[in-house]
């Protein structure tokens, strides 16, 4: 069975935990560059690897408490898109009563009305890599690296040990940094649990 790209994330984050801080700019790029890499070699950034076995196993619940927030997230989003197909044939497997607003979109995306969400422009990295870029980015920032810079800036940056690290421009991974609906989807950060908590009345995480 294929691994989780996801989940390969997670276990490499948290195995920074243990890592020692880098010394300087050159040591930061080197740690970067080693995340990337071994990342790579577990086959997270192939084409077709994504977050949608970990949305299934992660927000599988959350369509069923709350089915409107995750069609709002599916229709400007394509990894909540996407996540929400699998969720959505899940329920049916399982045969499991499907609320009826997912079933209204199902029924939307049969006839062609609920159409997946553009891409950005430009040719982006898969979801898993963007959330990676976020993850090292925010990692460096544990460590005392500032986030960013301004674009006339001469300091360097969190941004720009990742950007130097891999094949992407400062700019690049500025945007996925500053941009929400890029973060990591396996923090699932886009998700409004308070609403969901109000629907529900349960504590979620």
């Amino acid at each position: 069975m294929m691994s989780d790209p996801m989940e390969d994330l997670v276990q490499e984050a948290e195995s920074w935990k243990a890592t020692e801080k880098p010394r300087d700019y050159k040591d930061a790029v080197a740690w970067a560059k080693g995340v990337f890499k071994r990342l790579n070699a577990k086959g997270a950034f192939q084409a077709g690897a994504d977050t949608t076995m970990f949305l299934v196993d992660h927000t599988y619940n959350l369509a069923l408490y709350d089915p409107e927030q995750y069609i709002k997230l599916a229709e400007k989003d394509r990894v909540w898109f996407n996540g929400l197909k699998a969720v959505a044939s899940e329920i049916l497997r399982r045969n499991e009563v499907m609320p009826q607003q997912i079933a209204n979109w199902v029924a939307d995306l049969i006839i062609g009305k609920a159409k997946e969400p553009k891409p950005a422009r430009g040719r982006p990295p898969t979801t898993v890599h963007q959330a990676a870029i976020w993850v090292a980015v925010f990692q460096l920032v544990r460590w005392g690296w500032t986030a960013t810079r301004n674009d006339g800036s001469s300091a360097l940056s969190a941004c720009d040990v990742v950007a130097d690290a891999t094949v992407l421009t400062f700019d690049r991974v500025k945007d996925i940094v500053e941009k929400p609906w890029r973060q990591p989807r396996y923090l699932l950060r886009e998700w409004d649990y308070a609403r969901t908590r109000l629907i529900t009345g349960i504590n979620l995480p």
